[in-house]
Order: structure tokens, then C-alpha cells, then sequence
């Protein structure tokens, strides 16, 4: 399993807890359990909770709490940017750590400062969270696009080695990513709208065009973008990557489950639990195709990484 999306670096400087075991959805016991070879740690910075905090001593405390963590446990994991440390850490039986940045903000005062999240090793970001920013505006304002500055990240982007997240924005800044973007487009862990509607989740044309960019849909567990349903059930999320995949193809579709960013019951309670979808998914899918879902077509994207 490789899951493109987690709120856990939030959640353990939040909490002061360890990465090695706590009372969260992600921990390198579940992952072990669970099977994973790699997980994409978000750091998640939210704008409305910075305390007058410069957003970026916010990110880079979060960023450091999460890279010790690592370090106490480093015989369990490691932080990689690249398919050859990606296939060092698997090897070496650690759990495989990308990074992740999910709020543009943090990159506010110039272009520069995404040469030092280069340098940092965050490999994919998000334009916004579910606010304005300086960059764009999120899924709640779906004519809003990206800034002039936006265009100038998603630009500079292109020539670095970060990919481009597209959760959380609008429609029209999805619009403009897309006629933008020279590399893979990623979408870590959205939903889509026709099969149940919502802002956050994407249009058929969306996830079209993200597919053809040779870029990767992560399925979210969250129950609101699933169904009606009060808790995440494994069968909304299996109807959902169906969904997807027909959209997409079995080539476009991954994980993003978004654990330790959303607060529903879930059926599947943690990633220790992850084999109960990859059990129901057999009853769509060949092993093949599963193979492909749950880990190869992640693996695609990592190889673009360098």
C-alpha cells in the first residue's frame, strides 16, 4: 500500500506524540500491519490557527518535529524524495516517508522559498487548504482561480522537482492548473462529484484531464465526500475508486485516504485495518488492477521524482 495522503506530522506536533506508536489513525506499527511500503506525509498548515505565527515557522516546526520523530525511529523509516530511496527504504524493510506541503501559503514571500522546500524534500503540493491565499482559492469559490503569483508557482513548479496537488482548489484554478502544467497533475485525495456531490470532490472533466496528464486521483475515505452515510464505509470507497476508474482508467487511481485529517467513524479505524479494503476491492477488481490501485501507479509517479 502506498497512500498519498496523511495529516499525521499535524497531529503529532499537535499532540507531542511519537510516530512510532499513538492513539492516531497513522503510526509505523499500523503501517507495518497494514502493509505499507510507503506513505505521503502532509504538512498542514491551517490559516486560521497560526496564532501570529510567521506561516513558515509554523511549517518548519512542524516539519522538524516530524523529521525527529523519524530519526528516533530510524531503523523503522525513512524520509525519502526519489524511486532509488523509495527502493533503498523498501529493501532495507523501513516504511518509505514522502513529504508533502498542504497549504501554498508557505510559499508567500517569493519564489525562493519553493527552492528551500525542494531542499527539504517536499515532493507535492497543494496551491491552498480550504481558504484564500495568496496563490488561489479553494473548492468553496469555484469561479475564483489562481492569482497572478499562483501562475508564477505553478510555473515554477514545472522546473522544480514538487509536483502540483490540486485537492482542496476550485474549479477554475483546476481549470488553469491543467492548461499550466507541464508534468503529471496529482489530485491526493479527492472524490468525484458526479458520484456524490460535493465541492471538494472533482468533475468528470477534471478527473479526464487529470488522467490524461499521466497524473494519479487519490480515493478519500472521508464519509461526506463518499455518500450519505455518518461513517466512512469500505463499500462507498470501493463504489467510489469504481467510479473513478471507469472515469480515469486503472491507470490513474490511487489511495489518498486523508487518515488523521478527518474525524468520521471509519470502518476501515486505521491504517492497520487497510487489508479489509484491499479484501473488498477483490470483488471489483482483478489482482492486477489492485496491484495497480493500492501501490504501482504510485510507484509511476515517484519514478518521475529525481
Amino acid at each position: 500500500m502506498i497512500d498519498f495522503h496523511a495529516d499525521t506530522a499535524y497531529e503529532l506536533i499537535k499532540y507531542k506524540s511519537s510516530i512510532l506508536k499513538n492513539n492516531g489513525h497513522v503510526d509505523l506499527e499500523k503501517l507495518k500491519e497494514g502493509g505499507y511500503l510507503a506513505q505521503w506525509f502532509a504538512m498542514f498548515i491551517n490559516l486560521k490557527k497560526l496564532n501570529d505565527i510567521p506561516i513558515f515557522d509554523c511549517f518548519n516546526d512542524m516539519y522538524n518535529y516530524f523529521v525527529e520523530e523519524v530519526e528516533k525511529n530510524r531503523g523503522k523509516i525513512e524520509i525519502v524524495s526519489t524511486y532509488s530511496e523509495y527502493q533503498r527504504a523498501i529493501k532495507a524493510h523501513k516504511i518509505a516517508a514522502f513529504l508533502s506541503l498542504e497549504e501554498g501559503e508557505v510559499v508567500k514571500d517569493g519564489l525562493h522559498m519553493i527552492d528551500k522546500l525542494e531542499d527539504m524534500k517536499i515532493r507535492l503540493m497543494t496551491i491552498t487548504w480550504n481558504l484564500k491565499n495568496s496563490l488561489g482559492s479553494p473548492h468553496t469559490f469555484p469561479n475564483e482561480g489562481l492569482t497572478d503569483y499562483g501562475k508564477e508557482v505553478v510555473n515554477y513548479l514545472n522546473t522544480k522537482n514538487i509536483l502540483v496537488d490540486v485537492s482542496h482548489l476550485s474549479d477554475k484554478g483546476i481549470d488553469e492548473i491543467l492548461s499550466i502544467s507541464k508534468k503529471p497533475v496529482i489530485a491526493s485525495h479527492s472524490n468525484a462529484r458526479a458520484k456524490w456531490n460535493h465541492t471538494r470532490n472533482l468533475s468528470d472533466e477534471h478527473i479526464k484531464q487529470i488522467a490524461n496528464t499521466g497524473g494519479i486521483i487519490g480515493v478519500n475515505f472521508y464519509n461526506d465526500f463518499l455518500s450519505a452515510s455518518k461513517i466512512s464505509k469500505i463499500y462507498d470507497i470501493v463504489q467510489m475508486t469504481k467510479y473513478l476508474v471507469n472515469v480515469a482508467g486503472e491507470d490513474n487511481i490511487g489511495i489518498g485516504s486523508d487518515f488523521d485529517g478527518i474525524d468520521c467513524p471509519l470502518e476501515i479505524k486505521n491504517a492497520s485495518f487497510i487489508n479489509l479494503l484491499k479484501d473488498a476491492l477483490r470483488k471489483e477488481f482483478t489482482s492486477n488492477q489492485i496491484d495497480k490501485l493500492t501501490f504501482k501507479n504510485a510507484e509511476r509517479i515517484i519514478q518521475i521524482l529525481s
